[in-house]
């Protein structure tokens, strides 16, 4: 060991070893090189309280030298290098003495030389075997030239290369000018390589899953300052946004707002209910980004409204919806009616009547109906709407040409937006289709009770074939069948059978024909004019009741 040692440009001399009682083992599985290098560089801006103009960080000779121009601190504490003097200090980045002492001990781990100089004394890191130990022991020398604040002197690898070179992205107060709102301590930073990072106090701490990268300002971290709650992160962020009254940033984030939730699920932004001082800023930036006729979705149903009123519906959380609606920002359902620009006109006797024969057939299929239902001959924006439910006034609007066209097309449309009226669903929702379905059970239930069951039945040389479900008595064998235009009724004991032809064949007539079993299976003998008629269906389908 060299008694006399030179070091920018100083001749240092041996004064002592001292122990510090460290084994080389400890604490060795989570610090890095960039822990190296974040401790070091840190130290030397809070030296210098944030100026960066007095910190100088350069690589020559194989090495890289962080020199700040602080006041630099005794060889008393140096020996102590683990008991913080920036405990007390909230914005200083490092917080847990013992930081200077891990990044020592990183390097002597990993082969990278290192050096230590203040004031007028210079430590330099080495191993000593003791017990079967490795003991980190400081080699302490002294000149008579002090040094201006504190150097740190770290031999180069391509790893430490790399960081010194891009110092802006690990370090936000080498990278000011980049800040897109606020500043170091609570502000909004562009990507790097494509990717968002989290820096706290300047520093980086990790990447994550966001739209922006950003700078914030916690005190209680773990002892390696990289672990900070998802929570934490969160609110911190949400409260930089309160702030932003930048048209751009809040355009670029309700891009992203404006994806379907999975898109967007785990970027940090979405993750707290974000808030704003500034809601007219959103609102301006709002209508440039999505025009004039956008407005905000509320409901399936009044976004259908709103679509068919020439609007478009741009759905977010609820959050931005609720700045959004602060700052003057309609949703799908506010006021639409005044949107309603129909030209009315006269109606006529002949309408009144259709409107009335339309209502009366849309109860009858079990559906409720508003007081009134209100005719407009055409909406100025869009010449192809027939019908619309106003869900705020519950009022049903029908085109005056339908009421001229034919009456299914005509209760189709007012069928539609009854059940808009009586579900409050949109068009393609479960609870919407559900409804009809619901509505259509019961017409067929209703037709069938009425009617009797739609069934198929078998002509053969003889007579119909009846089905195994018609049970006669002894004194049933006789049927009676009445001939009616084109329909042909047979009453069979306590059945009715109710067949339809295409046109009328026979004379209207009634007759009694006899019923025979044959192979178990009645049949009702017919005239032969009748046979003629059926001969032509070789099954034919009739309603039994």
């Amino acid at each position: 060991m060299n008694n006399e040692i030179w070091v920018n440009e100083r001749l240092y001399t041996f004064v002592e070893s001292f122990d510090t009682n460290l084994c080389l083992t400890y604490e060795n599985d989570s610090w890095g090189t960039w822990h190296i290098l974040r401790e070091f560089i840190s130290n030397a801006i809070d030296a210098v309280q944030g100026d960066i103009s007095k910190v100088r960080i350069i690589s020559e000779g194989g090495f890289t030298y962080i020199h700040d121009e602080g006041s630099g601190f005794s060889l008393k504490f140096a020996k102590r290098i683990g008991a913080s003097s920036k405990k007390e200090d909230p914005s200083s980045i490092g917080q847990f003495g013992e930081g200077s002492k891990l990044a020592i001990l990183t390097c002597i781990r990993n082969g990278i030389g290192i050096k230590l100089c203040s004031q007028n004394w210079l430590v330099i890191p080495r191993v000593v075997e003791m017990e079967d130990q490795q003991i980190l022991f400081y080699n302490i020398y002294e000149c008579e030239s002090p040094v201006s604040g504190s150097i740190v002197i770290v031999e180069i690898t391509e790893e430490i290369r790399n960081i010194t070179e891009n110092l802006s992205s690990y370090f936000l107060q080498f990278n000011s000018e980049a800040c897109l709102f606020g500043d170091i301590a609570r502000g909004i930073f562009p990507l790097v390589n494509n990717m968002a990072r989290l820096y706290n106090k300047g520093v980086f701490i990790k990447e994550i899953d966001a739209v922006f990268s950003y700078g914030i300002s916690l005190e209680k971290l773990n002892r390696d300052r990289d672990l900070i709650s998802h929570g934490d992160m969160a609110y911190e962020i949400r409260d930089i946004w309160e702030k932003v009254d930048n048209k751009e940033l809040i355009k670029r984030l309700m891009t992203i707002a404006a994806h379907p939730s999975d898109f967007r699920s785990n970027l940090i932004e979405f993750y707290a209910r974000l808030y704003s001082y500034n809601p007219s800023a959103w609102a301006e930036a709002f209508t440039e980004l999505f025009g004039n006729d956008a407005c905000l979705y509320s409901n399936d149903i009044a976004t259908r409204e709103a679509k068919e009123l020439g609007l478009s519906v741009i759905q977010f959380d609820n959050g931005i919806s609720s700045i959004l609606k602060s700052g003057g920002i309609r949703f799908d359902s506010d006021g639409l009616s005044d949107e309603y620009e129909f030209e009315f006109a006269h109606v006529s006797r002949e309408e009144k009547e259709m409107i009335e024969k339309l209502s009366n057939l849309a109860e009858m299929a079990g559906f409720s109906l508003p007081d009134s239902i209100k005719v407009f001959d055409i909406y100025k924006s869009n010449p192809d709407i027939l019908g619309i439910y106003n869900q705020d006034s519950c009022q049903i609007y029908l085109k005056r040409d339908i009421l001229s066209d034919s009456l299914e097309n005509a209760l189709h449309v007012l069928l539609h937006e009854a059940n808009h009226n009586e579900t409050k669903a949109d068009d393609v929702s479960r609870e919407f289709s559900d409804s009809l379905s619901r509505k259509l059970a019961r017409l067929a239930i209703m037709v069938s009770s009425k009617l009797g069951q739609v069934r198929e039945i078998e002509i053969d040389n003889r007579g119909i074939k009846l089905p195994a479900e018609v049970l006669l008595s002894a004194s049933d064998m006789e049927a009676v069948i009445a001939v009616v235009g084109n329909e042909i009724i047979v009453k069979v004991g306590s059945y009715t059978l109710d067949f339809e032809l295409m046109e009328s064949i026979i004379e209207s007539k009634v007759y009694k024909r006899r019923i025979i079993l044959k192979k178990s299976c009645y049949i009702v003998t017919l005239p032969k004019e009748i046979m003629e008629a059926f001969r032509k269906y070789p099954t034919i389908k009739c309603y039994i009741h």
